[in-house]
């Protein structure tokens, strides 16, 4: 495992940004520029972030902003914990090879995610939004832990189809690992919801699949549910459907079901209800 803790760059740039007149050479200098490939792959690419919203972006930036965070850093060692939390993942979900995880500062977006980056999926933790995401790093490894496995089926290109079916179907595997990796934590932790939204799945599950399966791949429940309902409705769809999987088949490894996701593809109609 290797992680590139680009965020210190960021830092600097924050204890200097109001030292020098021009602050946009002074980001590319201590941040953008040491980074550039990795960054402008990620905030261009991933992010649709053009280099006029990026000098905007920077031009408003303030020290207070990022004040909570830095102090939440000085007591929580970031890189610490996340190399536990990955050795602990591979331990449960062994993968032999490298893996890189970038550790920034990304500007809004998800807190983690993982994209291909040089021809390898890579896993991206964006400092700015995990403390709002994970209840200032308690649910952390949870988080990290679920993309970890994200990360894994991507390296075994598990589910290329693209589906809908076997897209909630991987977020569901992946819910079901975070569960095995860090028990004890609420139902809306693991599935990324607010109560509420958890409740009214609990209603209208079944509407809410035959909303996911219509829509195909251009539904859009990773970040909202049928209706007005803003929610993530896949994670709950598809642990749903892989939490019934392994009620009825007794299959506990997060390997065998990725290597089983056809099957559980053929069980979803009977395990969603």
């Amino acid at each position: 495992m290797k992680i590139h803790c680009l965020y210190r760059d960021y830092f600097l740039f924050l204890k200097m940004m109001n030292l020098e007149k021009d602050r946009w050479r002074t980001f590319r200098r201590l941040y953008f520029n040491k980074h550039e490939k990795f960054l402008a792959f990620a905030l261009r690419r991933c992010r649709g972030m053009t280099q006029t919203g990026l000098k905007k972006r920077i031009s408003a930036v303030s020290k207070e902003h990022y004040e909570k965070l830095e102090g939440l850093l000085k007591v929580y060692d970031i890189e610490e914990h996340t190399k536990e939390i990955v050795l602990r993942c591979k331990n449960l979900l062994h993968y032999p090879d490298l893996c890189n995880l970038f550790i920034f500062i990304g500007f809004g977006g998800p807190a983690v995610f993982v994209m291909r980056y040089k021809t390898r999926p890579v896993i991206c933790v964006d400092l700015e939004r995990v403390p709002e995401e994970t209840d200032n790093f308690r649910s952390y490894p949870v988080l990290l832990s679920h993309h970890f496995c994200r990360y894994i089926q991507q390296v075994r290109t598990a589910d290329s189809d693209g589906s809908m079916l076997g897209r909630l179907i991987l977020e569901g595997i992946a819910v079901h690992f975070s569960r095995r990796a860090y028990p004890g934590h609420p139902d809306r932790v693991y599935l990324s919801l607010p109560e509420k939204a958890r409740v009214w799945l609990d209603e209208h599950h079944e509407e809410a699949y035959e909303a996911a399966l219509k829509g195909g791949r251009d539904a859009d429940l990773f970040s909202y549910g049928p209706g007005d309902k803003p929610c993530r409705a896949a994670s709950y769809l598809g642990y749903r459907i892989v939490r019934n999987f392994v009620g009825e088949t007794g299959e506990p490894s997060t390997s065998r079901l990725i290597e089983r996701i056809d099957r559980i593809k053929e069980a979803a109609i009977f395990t969603i209800r």
